[in-house]
């Protein structure tokens, strides 16, 4: 979760590759998943590492929002969406699908 919120996607990738399990979720505050942590952020390069390793699109946290919910900015919502499907080649995510 530091890794992705630091938007350190090579530390992240490392992790992955060594087994560390990209689902799991912070105790507190939140229950937020390492995605939830990178998208907060707005740390892309972070978002697209974990993409690319399968990081679940709709998974919760504790107030029941995706990764992309808590994004502060509708233009920068539908960026992420865009790197996520660029990295999801046959991705076809909208906005509604991820809420």
């Amino acid at each position: 979760h530091l890794a992705a919120a630091k938007g350190h996607a090579d530390c992240i990738d490392c992790l992955m590759r060594h087994g560390a399990n990209i689902e799991v979720k912070t105790r507190r505050p939140g229950d937020r998943t390492a995605l939830h942590c990178a998208a907060g952020w707005g740390k892309s390069a972070a978002v697209k590492m974990l993409v690319r390793h399968k990081a679940s699109l709709t998974s919760l946290d504790g107030l029941h929002h995706t990764a992309l919910e808590p994004l502060p900015a509708c233009s920068q919502q539908e960026s992420m969406l865009v790197q996520m499907q660029h990295t999801f080649k046959n991705a076809t995510l909208s906005t509604e699908e991820i809420k």
